[in-house]
């Protein structure tokens, strides 16, 4: 071969350089991979989450049942069972399903289409598609939450104002109340400035990591995926989810919350809960009745570690389905 026709590619290469987008996931694969791995993680996760929102809740009435974490899971294991644990599991893996997949769709849109600088596109596109999203999150959120609080159908053990048969009975009756978006605007206050964190934070990380020779010449797909994927995430997802724990806390509160009426499955006496008509009514009342420590209620470590284990389990897994389809595209 002479020399002449081997600089050939070289020089096509040069002056026809290959698209930017050669490589990258389709949008429709982000869009698949993000719902697979939202609907996954919160459903493995949903026993931790039910056990955050107890704590959030617990001696909001007067009553302390709960002395931490684990207590709270073999009392919940004791008295209601593994369903009482599984409670509004089916209202969160449709609603993960829904949502994550609705907010990577705009999210990736977003940020392909951006002129903007780095940090500022990041969050933008996940301010769009945490406030897209949360058309289809907050009334399976509503859903969840009061499931997760109330446990079994006809629970003696519960300090729920609230009774369902299960998640679409609760999904039916309050859709009738009009109450599905109950506390719309706390929850988007809760998730706009957590993903928007949570992103900035990891696409910086995994931006600088990418950079670095050794990671990007290495031939170890753990150190790759370690690297790229599990740091940047871990890292994202615990920062996020210290920094809005009192903002979880008062989503909750607002979507569990009602009007005081006695019921056969109320331990607490009513006179004794509060009821919050917004989300700075619930921050005052909460921070009035508990101090600083019931804005980080639910034992902080149980908040950090079930939003960041969320987090991370989100992109990691969302990373390598996307991988995953992408090698299957090559072969086909």
């Amino acid at each position: 071969m002479s020399s002449s026709s081997a600089a050939a590619p070289a020089l096509s290469l040069a002056s026809n350089p290959p698209p930017a987008d050669v490589g990258r996931p389709s949008l429709l694969q982000v869009v698949a991979s993000g719902a697979i791995a939202g609907s996954i993680a919160d459903t493995t996760l949903h026993p931790l989450d039910l056990v955050k929102t107890r704590m959030q809740k617990d001696g909001t009435s007067g009553t302390k049942k709960y002395q931490g974490t684990f207590h709270a899971f073999r009392c919940i294991r004791r008295n209601e069972g593994v369903r009482g644990l599984r409670s509004g599991m089916p209202a969160a893996f449709l609603g993960s399903f829904l949502a994550t997949g609705t907010y990577f769709a705009s999210y990736e849109s977003f940020k392909r289409e951006s002129t903007l600088p780095d940090s500022l596109t990041y969050l933008l596109a996940a301010a769009l598609g945490e406030t897209l999203a949360s058309v289809a999150y907050v009334p399976s959120e509503v859903v969840k939450t009061r499931m997760q609080l109330q446990g079994v159908y006809n629970n003696r053990f519960s300090q729920s104002t609230h009774n369902y048969k299960s998640d679409w009975d609760a999904l039916r009756r309050i859709g009738r109340d009009g109450r599905l978006w109950k506390g719309w605007g706390s929850t988007l206050a809760r998730d706009i400035p957590c993903t928007a964190l949570q992103f900035t934070i990891y696409e910086t990380i995994r931006a600088f990591v990418m950079r670095q020779p050794s990671i990007t010449s290495s031939n170890s797909p753990f150190l790759s995926t370690f690297s790229t994927d599990i740091l940047p995430g871990a890292a994202a997802g615990f920062a996020a989810g210290f920094v809005t724990t009192p903002l979880d806390v008062i989503k909750t509160t607002i979507q569990t919350q009602a009007r005081p009426t006695p019921t056969p499955f109320q331990n607490a006496g009513p006179s004794r809960s509060s009821y919050y008509t917004g989300f700075w009514a619930a921050a005052r009342g909460i921070g009035r009745r508990r101090g600083i420590r019931g804005l980080f209620a639910g034992d902080l470590r149980d908040g950090i570690l079930d939003t960041g284990i969320q987090k991370l389990t989100h992109i990691s897994e969302s990373e390598g389905v996307k991988r995953a389809r992408g090698q299957c595209m090559k072969k086909v």
